[in-house]
């Protein structure tokens, strides 16, 4: 009977590291599944952001010309602001010698 008794514990040993194990490595692939979910979930929202972003981009290069004046249109008009501040120079100078 002792060798019966003693092959029955190893038996249940044998059976409770075998489940022990089984039920650690579903645990392991259970974590990784869900890390490799979250990951796409992650890359998804990236993607979504990337678009997103480059839209407003696009948006913004197309409004910048009303929204914004040109350096060439700047310096027209900067010349010509000159030019009316010279003459009011030059009137004013007129009036104050009379």
């Amino acid at each position: 009977m002792e060798g019966v008794s003693f092959q029955l514990f190893v038996n249940v040993i044998f059976t409770l590291v075998t489940f022990l194990g089984g039920w650690v490595l579903k645990v392991v692939f259970a974590g990784i599944t869900d890390l490799k979910n979250e990951m796409e979930d992650l890359r998804q929202g990236r993607r979504d952001d990337y678009r997103e972003l480059s839209e407003k981009l696009h948006h913004v290069a197309l409004s910048m010309p009303e929204k914004f004046v040109s350096k060439d249109d700047f310096n027209t008009f900067s010349e010509r602001m000159i030019d009316r501040f010279d003459r009011i120079d030059l009137k004013l100078d007129a009036m104050h010698k009379k």
